[in-house]
């Protein structure tokens, strides 16, 4: 997970609704349920690259990190002169939870190698407005 940067949706009621933990149980301002990172890839980073350390390292470290409930990258572009080339979809239990886990050594190991390779050019981060809706699935 790229860790540039977090923004944070600040006063957001606690929610609840579809049975996820969605709450911040520390009692901080701040729920947050969803971030989204823009990636750039560094000039000379292939688009296989920085995949193949994604599925290698990225989604193998995230069971290290007890606040992540999911998170996915997605490819957007391969033309090395387009804006962003990637994006990431981080979805956490909590904000408390989440900055725990972004100060672990496993969340250290991906700060230094995701750096290498690209960068975080725009975040979002929010909560979600329940329900939602999610397709049962089976």
């Amino acid at each position: 997970m790229s860790p540039a940067r977090w923004a944070w949706a600040a006063g957001a009621p606690e929610s609840s609704g579809n049975g996820e933990p969605h709450r911040n149980t520390e009692g901080t301002s701040g729920i947050v349920d969803l971030i989204v990172h823009r990636i750039r890839l560094r000039p000379g980073v292939t688009p296989g690259r920085f995949e193949t350390w994604v599925r290698e390292t990225d989604y193998a470290t995230c069971p290290e990190l007890p606040s992540v409930l999911s998170f996915s990258v997605q490819r957007v572009s391969g033309d090395p002169s387009a804006p962003v080339h990637f994006f990431e979809v981080i979805t956490v239990r909590s904000r408390a939870e989440f900055e725990r886990d972004a100060a672990s050594p496993a969340f250290a190991r991906l700060v230094a190698d995701f750096g290498k390779m690209a960068e975080v050019v725009d975040e979002l981060a929010g909560v979600r407005v329940e329900p939602g809706y999610r397709a049962a699935v089976g």
